[in-house]
Order: structure tokens, then C-alpha cells, then sequence
């Protein structure tokens, strides 16, 4: 079976008071991250979404706190998963209080500033500015496995690849 198992927390830090990112990324059928870019271009390819993501970094925060970049000045995991490592095929967990979904990926990467521009206010309102498209499936409660909901009781982050003990059969 190849594919990946991610968990992930869709509550980005710049999303309006009164934005809903999982309803928002429930209706859009997505799962995605914040962290802005240049508006003013589209963008082909990952390695032209990393460097725009670095320059903008560098201009418009402080060089000694890069939050998007890791030390060895790769991107950091939020973005590296949803840019780089998640596949076509490749499921995630989300999960607001007792509600959880389980989303295939069915898409490549995907920023705001490639939608069109009438399209981008509500992406911007919920802070969802690099994201992927997914099936995304409601599960209800007691139907979620307890090593899911475990993973949720920790901190991680934002996003994370699951590990042990996802194997054959918990990936079944």
C-alpha cells in the first residue's frame, strides 16, 4: 500500500475571528496552510513557490525569526507536506472537537495567488494560501479509530506525517 497518512490542524494563526477554516476547507474540498507570497504572479512549479516564499520572507520579516524556513533553510514541515511530500492518493485526518474527516488527496499542489482574483477573498479571510484538493469524507465519531484520536491529543504543529503504528493493517 503505498501511500501516506498525514494528521493536521486546519486553524491557521492569520484567519479572521470569524472565519471557520474547517467549514471553509470542508466546503472548498481542500486542506491547506497560510503563509502569503507574492499576489502579483502565478506560479508553475514548486521550486518558483519556494524561492517566492523565501524572498518574501526576507522582506518582510525578521531574519533571525524565519518562520517558513527551517535552519538548514528548507521549508518548514507545514509547507514542505502540503508543497513537496503529499501525493495524489495520500489521506489526511483533520479534526474540529469531535468532528473528523479523512481526505484524499486527488490533486497536486495548489497557491491563492494561481486562483483568480475574484475568487481569493474568502481563501485570504480563512488564512488557506497553499493547499491541496481532496475528497474529503465526515466521519462520524465513534467510528474514528482511538490511534486517530490519540494523534490529535498531542501538539505537533500544524501538520504530520503519522507513524508507528501505521502499518498494513491500520492503513487498511
Amino acid at each position: 500500500m503505498g501511500f501516506n497518512v498525514y494528521k493536521m490542524r486546519l486553524k491557521p494563526g492569520a484567519a479572521d475571528d470569524d472565519a471557520d477554516p474547517f467549514e471553509f476547507c470542508k466546503e472548498k474540498k481542500i486542506v491547506g496552510v497560510g503563509h502569503e507570497i507574492y499576489m502579483d504572479r502565478s506560479y508553475e512549479n514548486v521550486e518558483d513557490v519556494e524561492e517566492a516564499h523565501w524572498n518574501y520572507e526576507a522582506e518582510h520579516y525578521d531574519p533571525d525569526n524565519r518562520s517558513r524556513f527551517n535552519q538548514d533553510e528548507r521549508l518548514n514541515s507545514d509547507l514542505r507536506y502540503i508543497l513537496k511530500e503529499m501525493e495524489e492518493g495520500d489521506y489526511v485526518w483533520v479534526n474540529e472537537k469531535n468532528t473528523y474527516a479523512l481526505c484524499k488527496v486527488t490533486d497536486d499542489w495548489e497557491v491563492l495567488p494561481n486562483l483568480p482574483e475574484e475568487e481569493r477573498d474568502p481563501y485570504l479571510k480563512n488564512d488557506i494560501q497553499n493547499f491541496r484538493y481532496v475528497d474529503w469524507k465526515t466521519i462520524p465519531f465513534f467510528a474514528v479509530p482511538g490511534f486517530v484520536r490519540r494523534q490529535f491529543s498531542g501538539s505537533f504543529g500544524t501538520i504530520a506525517r503519522m507513524r508507528d503504528p501505521i502499518n498494513d493493517t491500520t492503513r487498511a
